[in-house]
């Protein structure tokens, strides 16, 4: 009998391998650029959700991902990923690093505020800026970005 070989799999327009631990089409994130990552698994219906807010990005966020996706400031990127029981707008799991972009609803948000936290207890850094922020000052988000990602920039929180 010949071993199993996983070729790559075509689902949608990216392709993947299969995922080594259980055989789904789930990339594993584990291996991905950052070494490991431990979360908790994504519900079903957040990986549809995800896949819906792709399709309708605020305008905001087709800005910003214009640029991450187009000069990648150095890492890969993805938009409105599961982590755990959140989906973030973009993250990069190599520099364990979130960036949010905040609408006038946002300004005050307690349940901003307990996200934040759970998603820094997994060891993420958040980054948020207002929508205007990107509209008016797209350079300076994408500084500030790439100063968190270079260590320039420990700490930052709250809007620029």
């Amino acid at each position: 009998m010949h071993p199993r070989i996983d070729y790559p799999t075509t689902h949608g327009s990216v392709t993947r391998a299969r995922n080594a631990k259980n055989g789904s089409l789930e990339p594993n994130r584990s291996l991905e650029h950052g070494g490991p990552v431990d979360l908790p698994p994504r519900h079903p219906l957040a990986i549809q959700r995800a896949r819906r807010l792709r399709r309708d990005m605020t305008d905001a966020e087709r800005v910003l991902w214009w640029h991450l996706s187009n000069n990648g400031l150095e890492t890969k990127w993805r938009r409105q990923e599961p982590v755990g029981r959140y989906i973030v707008d973009f993250l990069t799991y190599r520099h364990r690093l979130i960036v949010e972009l905040d609408g006038s609803q946002h300004a005050e948000s307690s349940y901003d505020r307990e996200r934040d936290g759970y998603l820094r207890d997994l060891g993420f850094q958040v980054l948020r800026f207002w929508n205007e922020d990107v509209f008016e000052e797209v350079d300076d988000v994408l500084d500030t970005i790439l100063a968190v990602i270079q260590g320039d920039l420990d700490e930052w929180e709250g809007h620029i």
